[in-house]
């Protein structure tokens, strides 16, 4: 088996823990598809709480609607990044750099 990347590792250390569905898989986590992330997204908000309000309009259903246009998934992303660079407080802006448009195209993972 080859090098596992630091940020791989960790990942799979700390968001791994948290979450046993979808698995941490190296390949999965350097290019991601969409679904990957959306199940993270739905299953850290059913585990903590993050997000539901701000990603989910406080409502998480059985099984969330997974969004299917390139617009809703982008919108989906955007809301979660804005979540997640409040929650980051002083290393928030960093949020900035990541474009949910280049996510959704397969640009950027």
């Amino acid at each position: 088996e080859g090098h596992v990347e630091d940020w791989v590792a960790l990942t799979q250390n700390t968001l791994g823990s948290l979450i046993s569905k979808p698995r941490m898989l190296p390949d999965r986590l350097k290019k991601p598809p969409f679904r990957f992330l959306f199940d993270i997204i739905v299953e850290v908000a059913r585990q903590t709480g993050f997000g539901l309000q701000e990603v989910f309009g406080g409502e998480l259903g059985e099984k969330p609607q997974m969004p299917n246009s390139r617009e809703e998934k982008v919108e989906f992303l955007d809301r979660w990044i804005q979540a997640s660079a409040v929650a980051m407080g002083e290393y928030g802006p960093w949020m900035a750099h990541v474009s949910a448009q280049n996510i959704v195209c397969g640009i950027a993972p």
